[in-house]
């Protein structure tokens, strides 16, 4: 069973690797949600989310180099983790985000060359769009986090958010950031998790202003690419 499963995954990766990105991304959030409502060890959380980005950057990559390089980034990652687990440190508890946040622009500009590089549309490529989209939403929640440890209280927490015993992300909880970051993405601002220090505040702008640039860069490219199809046929 296990090796029809890993057969299947690459035969998805050679084939539809965006789409595996995009799977995998659509992963990491409805497992999120249930990672933290469970209680799981933040240990268990952090070491699962850096095993899903690493599959997603093996999805993604299709040159040795860069998958060599983003693999160095998850190690960092890994070894962030087990060295602020047993011995935390302010260095470590920063040195996560900011490592996080470096793998996801990785796979994030990869997947942007993937996406724009070809003349022609497909499913995949379209996946690899909205896949973009996501992985910008990761990597500002990585961004806020560590604006959340620099400078404490960054991040304005509502209090279905912030249990006293794992207060933010120095207590391995990712769920308040990832929400917050894709609220301000798809600028809906419920309200409930504010950014309180002028460096937050600018970032959530900038956030907000990329989410809206590039829905319009996306479709402007694929109606691009569709006129340029339609064009060729004509002819």
């Amino acid at each position: 069973m296990g090796k029809v499963v890993v057969h299947r995954v690459v035969e998805a990766r050679r084939r539809h690797p965006l789409t595996l990105l995009l799977a995998i991304l659509v992963a990491i959030l409805a497992v999120s949600p249930t990672l933290e409502a469970e209680r799981i060890h933040p240990l268990l959380v952090q070491l699962g989310f850096s095993a899903l980005l690493l599959l997603a950057a093996w999805a993604c990559s299709d040159r040795r180099r860069e998958l060599a390089g983003m693999a160095v980034v998850v190690a960092a990652i890994l070894a962030c983790t087990w060295v602020d687990y047993f011995q935390s440190s302010r260095i470590m508890t920063m040195a996560k985000p900011a490592t996080l946040t470096v793998l996801c622009l990785s796979i994030l500009v990869i997947t942007v060359r993937r996406v724009f590089a070809g003349e022609s549309v497909s499913g995949d490529t379209i996946a690899g769009g909205i896949a973009v989209y996501l992985l910008a939403g990761f990597a500002f929640a990585c961004t806020f986090a560590l604006a959340d440890i620099i400078r404490p209280g960054s991040i304005r927490l509502g209090p279905d958010f912030a249990p006293p015993e794992a207060e933010g992300v120095a207590g391995g909880r990712i769920l308040p950031y990832i929400y917050y970051s894709f609220v301000t993405l798809l600028t809906v601002g419920y309200g409930d998790v504010t950014p309180a220090t002028s460096e937050t505040r600018i970032l959530a702008v900038l956030e907000a202003l990329f989410g809206q640039l590039y829905l319009a860069v996306l479709i402007g490219r694929l109606v691009g690419a569709y006129v340029s199809l339609r064009q060729r046929r004509g002819e």
